[in-house]
């Protein structure tokens, strides 16, 4: 092999390093949720072309009654669940792996208002690389994630399947099942007392932390 067709031959090779490296520390990096914001490049307000083009295309796109529709198969009653208190027109569900574990986006006028982050879907490879600016991680327990918020900002649920803590002036939503933290959901603030006072009368199923 002469000089020029091992400089070439080192040009390529070392093009090829660089972009497995390059993956490899993309698929590692930490993604932190801002509360009361979301992701620096996918947040509260970040249209859905946007979205699109950071985490690729969505497996399906519905309408609100669609998303009713699915629900009520499934026996809840849609004006008691939290999501549907948003007034949100479409939901986008995405089930290709994608850095920030995004499941199900739900848009106004194709912008966030609400985001559904599952390790359920993606699973532990791409969750342990996400957190909250607290420092809450998927798969920690109730109980560790209950110790980073004051008392008086939460609202809690509990039955025999999951566990959930709301914090609505901060924007974030957990759910946890037996393995601990399972879902972590980013939405618009709710900070009004008179809109506060509201839902507490309609989602009658949270209860304030003492």
């Amino acid at each position: 092999m002469n000089g020029k067709m091992m400089i070439s031959y080192m040009k390529k090779y070392s093009f090829f390093v660089f972009v497995f490296f390059f993956s490899i520390l993309k698929m590692n990096a930490q993604e932190n949720i801002l509360l009361s914001k979301g992701f620096d490049e996918i947040k509260i307000g970040t249209h859905i072309d946007n979205v699109i083009h950071k985490i690729g295309e969505p497996t399906v796109v519905s309408s609100r009654e669609q998303e009713i529709a699915n629900w009520e198969v499934y026996g809840y009653e849609i004006e008691k669940m939290f999501v549907f208190q948003f007034p949100f027109d479409e939901v986008y569900l995405f089930e290709n792996k994608n850095e920030f574990a995004i499941w199900k986006v739900y848009l106004k006028n194709k912008k966030i208002i609400y985001c559904n982050l599952s390790s359920y879907i993606f699973g532990k490879e791409i969750a342990q690389h996400i957190k909250t600016q607290k420092g809450i991680e998927f798969y920690i327990s109730y109980d560790e994630a209950l110790s980073h918020f004051k008392k008086k900002e939460i609202l809690f649920f509990k039955n025999s399947i999951y566990q959930e803590l709301l914090i609505l002036k901060k924007g974030i939503r957990f759910i946890f099942d037996e393995e601990g933290l399972r879902n972590i959901i980013f939405f618009n603030p709710i900070k009004k007392k008179k809109k506060i006072k509201a839902l507490l009368e309609q989602l009658e199923y949270y209860q304030k932390m003492k």
